[in-house]
């Protein structure tokens, strides 16, 4: 009787475990959405081709999910940020506001469960032997010592040849020149060098500031500022791969929307410099095919 009743306890998760996502590439994605897998979904909604009638739905729901995967990225690095100072209540926070949003966010449960061991060994104090990462704690301060007077030099004395033979009368005053004996300098110890202060914080990381500032003008559905302000990061970083990949992806997206909006140039010209971004992508290269060719039908 208790296998039977254990068998039967079984029944739902394999029952869960054996769906299928269906075939339609948009009830694929409503069929993620619903499980919180926001990766499949956001490929799913990708894949809706322009000729399917649910295509602006699909759009639509690209761009809801986008802004569920950013909001918790933007606050996955302020937890990072929160947790390089050391205030690990307001990190921790952070990441659990950050799992609402994607709650299959890979390694998020890690970083939470990192932060709640750290704050149940040293609660929100920073450790006396260091911080994070093994950071050396400040030197004690060296107390200053002090410098005695310097002793005043001696007068000059004047040396003058005196007669071996004593005699009443004063010694006659010898022709030879006065020799003075000049007093000796001293030395005092070099000052210590100031140090010069360091231009930035520690920790500090450009590029991922300057990704969190493009998230929020995401946030705010200014893309095309997003666009610019991403170009020129990736200008002034040229090989750093996040902003290459994160340019990349959003030009994607945007040449997918102006498309089905039918400004085909315009999703061409934003094709093209995905293409110069990333050569292999092959998705970009067929979407960008079928665009010219319409444009060359018009």
């Amino acid at each position: 009787m208790n296998r039977f009743a254990r068998a039967l306890s079984c029944l739902p998760l394999l029952a869960s475990a054996c769906v299928v996502p269906p075939d339609d590439p948009f009830e694929r994605g409503e069929f993620a959405v619903q499980r919180d897998d926001l990766l499949m979904a956001l490929h799913a909604f990708d894949a809706v081709p322009v000729a399917h009638p649910r295509y602006p739905d699909a759009r639509a729901a690209a761009v809801a999910v986008e802004q569920r995967m950013r909001r918790c990225q933007e606050l996955l690095l302020e937890a990072l940020m929160l947790r390089g100072e050391w205030r690990d209540e307001e990190a921790l926070e952070a990441l659990r506001r950050a799992q609402v949003q994607w709650p299959s966010q890979p390694g998020l449960q890690r970083w939470i469960d990192a932060t709640e061991q750290r704050l149940a060994l040293f609660g929100s104090r920073r450790p006396e032997s260091g911080g994070e990462g093994g950071e050396p704690a400040a030197p004690a301060p060296v107390p200053l010592v002090e410098v005695p007077p310097a002793t005043p030099a001696p007068a000059p004395v004047e040396t003058r040849e005196r007669t071996s033979t004593p005699t009443a009368t004063a010694p006659p005053v010898s022709d030879d020149p006065v020799v003075e004996i000049p007093a000796e300098p001293i030395e005092e110890p070099p000052s210590p060098p100031v140090a010069s202060a360091p231009s930035h914080r520690a920790g500090d990381d450009p590029v991922a500031l300057g990704l969190v500032a493009v998230e929020r003008l995401l946030a705010r559905a200014e893309r095309d500022r997003a666009v610019r302000d991403l170009t020129e990061l990736a200008r002034r970083f040229p090989g750093d791969a996040r902003v290459t990949s994160r340019l990349a992806r959003l030009l994607h997206q945007r040449g997918l929307l102006r498309y089905g909006q039918g400004a085909v140039a315009a999703a061409i010209r934003d094709w093209q410099r995905v293409l110069k971004l990333e050569p292999g992508n092959e998705r970009v290269r067929g979407l960008l095919a079928a665009a010219r060719r319409e444009a060359a039908e018009r």
